[in-house]
C-alpha cells in the first residue's frame, strides 16, 4: 500500500486549511457577539410608555405649538393622510420660561394633542439665559416647581428635553447655552430633574437631546447619568442645500449610535427630528433612512421626521424638508411607513 510521504509542504497545507477555518469561525463568532439582541433588553426608563420590543414609534414635526393651536386634530389627520400611518409622537418644539413673565404652559394645546392619541415632545429652555450656574444656584426654582405641577396635572406622557441639542457646535453666539461647559449643563439638568421629581411629575419622559452629525461636539461629557435619563434623544439632518454633500442617515448617525449603545445599552434612543432637504435624491434618502432604522439601528425606538419650511434659515438660505412637496418623496414615505415595524398611534389616552 502506497503511503503519503510526510513533508513540510503537506504540513503547511493542512495548517493553512485549519487557519482558514479558524479565521472564518472567528469572523462569525465576532459578528454574533456584536449583533444586538434588542428584544432581550430590560429597558431602564419611565414605563408610562412601554418601549416596543420590536418596532419603532413614528412622529412628525410640522411647526411650533403656536402654529398648531386650535387645529391639533387637523395636523394629526393631515400627517396620517400624507404618510399613511398616524403619528405616535408630535414634536411641538420649545417652551420658554422667562422669570419676567407668568408661568407658561399651553395645557389646552397639549391636551388636544394627547386626546388624539399622540405623545407630545417638548424642548425646554429659560430666557434670559446667562449661564447654567444660575439654574444650579436656584434662580429658576420657583418656575420649575410651577412647571412641574402643571405637567403633573397634564397627566399624559410627555417627552421632555431641557436645553435641546446642547452639544451643538454651530452658531453659539445666538444660542448662549451652547457656550457653556458640559459639566455645568449636567449639574443644571440634574438640579431640574430633582425638582420635577420631587413634585411627583411621573408622566415626564426625560430626554437629554444631542446633535449626532458634524454639527455636534462629543456627547459623553454632556451626558447627565443613566439615573436621570429615560430616553436618549438626538437630531440629524442632511443639509445638502447648505453646501454639505449628500450623506445617508446611517453614515451620519453611526458613531453616535454605537457610542450610546456601548455606554448606555439600557436606554432607548429617540430620533427627535431628522430629515433631508428637498432636491434630487430626497425620495431615495427617505427609503434608505427608514430601512437603516429598522435593519441597522434597532436601538432607535422612535423616529420623528422634521417636515417644514424655513425662510432665510442659516446664512440666508431657505430650508425645506417637506416630503409632501414631491410625488416621489411622498410615495417613498408611504412605502417606508407601511412596514408594520413602524408604529403609529400607540398611545390610548
Amino acid at each position: 500500500m502506497r503511503r503519503e510521504r510526510f513533508s513540510l509542504d503537506n504540513l503547511l497545507r493542512g495548517a493553512g486549511v485549519i487557519l482558514i477555518l479558524f479565521a472564518f469561525g472567528c469572523v462569525e463568532s465576532k459578528t454574533a457577539i456584536k449583533k444586538e439582541t434588542i428584544t432581550q433588553i430590560q429597558w431602564e426608563t419611565n414605563q408610562i410608555i412601554e418601549v416596543p420590543t420590536e418596532g419603532c414609534f413614528i412622529g412628525i414635526w410640522r411647526g411650533d405649538y403656536e402654529d398648531i393651536a386650535g387645529k391639533e386634530k387637523e395636523v394629526v389627520d393631515k400627517y396620517t393622510a400624507d404618510a399613511g400611518n398616524p403619528p405616535t409622537i408630535l414634536n411641538m418644539t420649545t417652551i420658554v420660561i422667562n422669570p419676567l413673565y407668568n408661568d407658561f404652559f399651553p395645557k389646552d394645546i397639549f391636551d388636544a394633542v394627547a386626546k388624539n392619541g399622540v405623545i407630545p415632545l417638548v424642548k425646554y429652555t429659560v430666557k434670559p439665559f446667562k449661564n447654567f450656574k444660575e439654574i444650579t444656584e436656584g434662580k429658576f426654582d420657583n418656575k420649575f416647581v410651577n412647571m412641574a405641577i402643571k405637567l403633573k396635572e397634564f397627566g399624559h406622557p410627555i417627552f421632555f428635553g431641557p436645553f435641546f441639542e446642547v452639544n451643538m457646535d454651530w452658531d453659539p453666539k445666538h444660542i448662549p447655552f451652547l457656550q457653556q461647559p458640559p459639566e455645568d449643563f449636567k449639574k443644571a439638568y440634574i438640579h431640574m430633574h430633582k425638582i420635577f421629581t420631587k413634585q411627583g411629575a411621573k408622566n415626564i419622559i426625560w430626554l437629554p437631546t444631542f446633535v449626532a452629525n458634524f454639527y455636534g461636539k462629543e456627547i459623553e461629557p454632556y451626558y447627565p447619568g443613566d439615573e436621570y435619563v429615560d430616553w436618549i434623544g438626538f437630531t440629524c439632518y442632511n443639509m445638502i442645500d447648505k453646501g454639505h454633500p449628500s450623506r445617508s442617515l446611517a453614515s451620519l448617525i453611526k458613531p453616535f449610535y454605537n457610542s450610546m449603545r456601548r455606554f448606555h445599552p439600557n436606554k432607548p434612543i429617540l430620533l427627535c427630528d431628522f430629515g433631508r432637504s428637498r432636491g434630487g435624491g430626497q425620495a431615495e434618502w427617505i427609503s434608505k433612512a427608514y430601512s437603516a432604522i429598522k435593519n441597522k439601528f434597532p436601538g432607535i425606538k422612535g423616529a420623528v421626521w422634521g417636515d417644514y419650511f424655513l425662510k432665510s434659515f442659516a446664512g440666508g438660505k431657505d430650508w425645506d424638508s417637506r416630503f409632501t412637496e414631491d410625488t416621489e418623496s411622498l410615495q417613498a414615505m408611504r412605502r417606508a411607513l407601511s412596514d408594520p415595524y413602524f408604529l403609529g398611534k400607540v398611545y390610548n389616552p
